[in-house]
């Protein structure tokens, strides 16, 4: 039997992450929750420009795995810094 766990971020969340070697902000659009063999999971974030409003008619698919997000810019920094 396949159990799923919650995603750590909700839609609407933003979330930090690097980009381009710097640390930005940016807002979730929606969540995508895959299911490998052997029933491991994979959470996937497509994320938009923090200061967008999300939008159902955009299409813009990049996602990112939730291991490299971060709730807050500290957490990002305690990741990269130790």
């Amino acid at each position: 039997m396949i159990q799923v766990v919650s995603p750590k971020f909700d839609i609407n969340q933003k979330v930090w992450m690097i980009s381009d070697g710097k640390a930005v902000e940016r807002k979730i659009k929606d969540i995508t929750i895959f299911i490998k063999g052997e029933n491991k999971q994979r959470n996937m974030y497509c994320l938009i420009d923090a200061n967008d409003d999300v939008k159902e008619d955009s299409y813009e698919y990049n996602l990112f795995n939730e291991e490299i997000l971060f709730p807050s810019k500290e957490d990002l920094q305690k990741y990269v810094f130790g």
